[in-house]
């Protein structure tokens, strides 16, 4: 499934590439880069608005210049030795190190799954192998139950299982079928959506649109021959409920990316374990990281990227001029369209890094 492999100053990365301008490596240093599919197109190709060729470009279009482009995926990273080992068993030494894995799918968490998506009806917008199915069973639809479902697990963009809902209501309403349509949305949380502002607007539109909504139900099982999904209610265990359905949009489970799940690079819940900070490793001084793959304390979204980004950039360059990170993230939540606003603010003090030398800085 598509996850973010990304390990840099040496850099690996696999899956999604927020562009931006990047520096060039001042001392001959190398940044190694594999890219796949923008995915937040995908909620649009779920939907019909865009194709999954809209969110592919060659991997040469947007290699940077005087990078060093390594076929491969990351396998295994070993921070006591300052190494990454690749699927062709080339083991890569580093001194300095930005990983990016992103998150693991988890489809085959929930009974039925992956085998159900060989069947009409079902799709999901989290894959590149399934998000075309999403509006082949929006487009096929003629009468019944929509239904849409949120995991009992942290996401990448947690609004995307809302946006396919609300874009497939519309579409629904577009061609004549909405008031045959029962659109129904599944969620394991106990709320809407996590930001109250915006959750109160939200109800607002789920009402004045007829949206059912279903709190605290997660999807455990997918019965396609009957077109049946079963829920468990999180607040009464043991206790399940079936809907049947005409479309089915799944959001998986997921978690943390396996390569740093099973590394000591791990906090006890196997994401990164980061300072909030500084995007500094708290046990290995030579390695930061970004993204959803992280214990950083923001929504696991595209937009809670970009900031940090810049911040671990600064932050590297400053430990290779052997000198304290000095500045911080101030880390704010996403909106309901999903847009996390982070600002750098400084900081008094920092763990000092070490002397780590001041040889290369890659971005």
């Amino acid at each position: 499934m598509e996850t973010t492999q990304d390990c840099a100053c040496y850099k690996v990365v696999q899956g999604k590439v927020w562009e931006r301008p990047r520096k060039k490596c001042h001392s001959g240093g190398e940044i190694h880069m594999l890219v796949h599919y923008y995915q937040p197109i995908w909620t649009l190709v779920g939907a019909g608005a865009k194709t999954v060729a809209s969110s592919a470009r060659p991997t040469a279009s947007v290699m940077p210049s005087g990078v060093k482009w390594v076929k491969s995926k990351v396998q295994e990273i070993h921070p006591d030795k300052n190494t990454v080992l690749v699927d062709d068993g080339t083991e890569i030494s580093y001194e300095y190190l930005i990983v990016a894995l992103g998150l693991q799918l988890h489809y085959e968490k929930i009974k039925g799954l992956p085998e159900a998506f060989e069947h009409p009806k079902i799709g999901s917008n989290y894959s590149v192998q399934t998000v075309e199915q999403t509006w082949k069973a929006l487009q096929s639809f003629k009468e019944g139950n929509a239904v849409f479902t949120f995991p009992n697990t942290p996401v990448k963009c947690a609004g995307a299982p809302q946006k396919i809902m609300y874009l497939s209501d519309a579409y629904l309403r577009k061609t004549g079928k909405r008031a045959k349509a029962n659109v129904i949305y599944n969620t394991s949380l106990p709320v809407l959506f996590g930001i109250k502002k915006y959750a109160d607007t939200l109800w607002d539109i789920v009402k004045t649109r007829d949206l059912q909504i279903n709190l605290r139900h997660n999807l455990i099982e997918v019965r396609p021959d009957k077109q049946e999904a079963v829920f468990e209610n999180l607040d009464k265990p043991g206790e399940t409920k079936v809907f049947e359905y005409e479309m089915l949009h799944v959001t998986p489970p997921m978690g943390p990316s396996l390569v740093v799940k099973g590394s000591p690079l791990a906090d006890e819940n196997g994401w990164l374990d980061l300072n909030k900070d500084t995007l500094q490793h708290n046990k290995y001084p030579n390695v930061f990281g970004i993204g959803d793959c992280t214990n950083l304390p923001t929504a696991k979204t595209g937009a809670a990227v970009d900031a940090p980004t810049s911040s671990s950039e600064d932050q590297h360059l400053v430990v290779l001029l052997s000198r304290r990170p000095t500045a911080g993230v101030e880390m704010r939540d996403s909106d309901a369209r999903g847009v996390a606003q982070l600002q750098t603010t400084p900081q008094r003090s920092h763990s000092d890094p070490g002397s780590l030398g001041t040889n290369h800085f890659c971005s």
